[in-house]
């Protein structure tokens, strides 16, 4: 709590390793206040930005300077062009991808599978646990990233289904994460 507005704390995965979350409030006024180890109480008046960071130690070396370090650069950055950075990103992403397959069903599925690819390889680092790219198996793993398959990055088949649905993009994050 030596910043205001901020609050960055780590924690202990089950089975060792560790992770950092840091928060950022932007644009209002926000009191924050410890009351013990694991308790934070926090009042706001009128609107705010909320910037959110996780960091483990899966994805760098210490993943509380990483935690708050991003939210810093999200809110110099601003909510607003951060957002109109996200949605360009989406909506050139969707113009390359647009298909008809006759079927709501495979579309939907089509279109959820894109959705998760794009969460997962869209900007390094990728998520560790990103398993392997396939589906849908049934009504409960509908998407692409079967997410509990391993807890390490697979090298080479979550790639394919970047080239079948036209993101060769994708490649570019998958290999900067990796390296």
């Amino acid at each position: 709590l030596d910043t205001p507005g901020e609050l960055s704390f780590t924690q202990e995965f089950p089975g060792g390793g560790r992770y950092a979350v840091a928060v950022k409030y932007i644009g209002s006024t926000v009191s924050m206040s410890a009351s013990g180890k694991m308790h934070q109480k926090f009042s706001q008046n009128g609107n705010f930005d909320l910037m959110i960071c996780v960091r483990s130690d899966y994805d760098c070396d210490n993943p509380l300077e990483e935690a708050i370090k991003e939210v810093r650069e999200a809110a110099y950055i601003g909510f607003e062009r951060l957002q109109h950075q996200n949605r360009s990103w989406w909506k050139d992403y969707w113009q390359k991808s647009a298909v008809q397959l006759g079927d709501e069903t495979l579309e939907r599925y089509y279109y959820f599978s894109l959705y998760e690819l794009g969460c997962a390889f869209g900007k390094a680092p990728m998520p560790t646990i990103s398993g392997i790219c396939y589906g849908p198996l049934n009504s409960n793993v509908p998407g692409v990233i079967y997410p509990v398959y391993s807890e390490d990055q697979n090298v080479q088949i979550p790639l394919m289904p970047a080239f079948a649905v036209n993101h060769p993009e994708l490649v570019i994050p998958f290999a900067d994460s990796y390296l």
